[in-house]
């Protein structure tokens, strides 16, 4: 039997609970939910990477790739 690498490969997006405009991948990449469009991130000196994303009531904020994909796939971080 022959393992379908494409079938490994599929992204599941799930909405960002504070910004439900943009989605985040479980592969940590942050789409726009309505052009469906992967945003570009940018690095910073520690490695981490960072996207901004705009809310209707604030002004645009950066946040970590990682944070929000943890958020969403895993559920917020104990206190």
């Amino acid at each position: 039997m022959r393992f379908n690498s494409a079938a490994a490969t599929v992204e599941q997006f799930k909405p960002i609970p504070f910004v439900p405009r943009y989605q985040v991948s479980d592969k940590a990449n942050v789409r726009n939910a309505r052009t469906v469009r992967i945003l570009k991130s940018r690095a910073i000196p520690a490695g981490h990477r960072q996207v901004l994303l705009y809310r209707d009531d604030a002004a645009p904020t950066y946040q970590y790739v990682h944070r929000l994909a943890a958020l969403v796939h895993i559920g917020p971080p104990p206190r």
